[in-house]
């Protein structure tokens, strides 16, 4: 699985899903074709991506296929600062309190989720349309 990282576009990973192994790559181009994207918080890794029409995240750093009736995500939003939680059978997997960047309103097409990967992340997570379209689109990439 290639993930390209969500804030610069020549960062890639490649995830082995088999064997949990990770290598970092730069892209040729900007039209390398990726399965996913990943970001890093405080030093910890985070990413969503596809391979073989399963879908798979990465929450501080740990690798795990997602199922949608046992993983949960949730975003509590205020205004001094957000708070990710995923759990899985009811077992909190991380919890993160932070201070999202907010998208700039003067650069055309960027919005939260440009900026803000726990939102990006939450929001796939929880639309199974969403979720469909990065399965296909991994499988169209391989």
């Amino acid at each position: 699985m290639l993930l390209r990282k969500k804030d610069r576009y020549l960062d890639l990973l490649h995830v082995d899903v088999a064997r949990d192994v990770r290598e970092r790559r730069e892209a040729v181009g900007k039209s390398t074709a990726c399965d996913g994207f990943f970001f890093e918080h405080n030093g910890d890794l985070f990413a969503l991506g596809a391979e073989a029409g399963e879908l798979y995240v990465i929450l501080n750093g740990e690798l795990l296929k997602y199922d949608a009736s046992t993983l949960q995500t949730r975003l509590d939003i205020s205004p001094d600062a957000n708070t990710f939680s995923a759990t899985q059978c009811s077992e909190t997997l991380c919890r993160v309190t932070y201070t999202p960047v907010m998208a700039s309103r003067w650069v055309p097409m960027e919005d939260d989720e440009c900026t803000d990967g726990f939102l990006w992340m939450h929001n796939v997570l929880r639309d199974p349309e969403r979720r469909s379209i990065m399965v296909m689109n991994a499988a169209e990439g391989s």
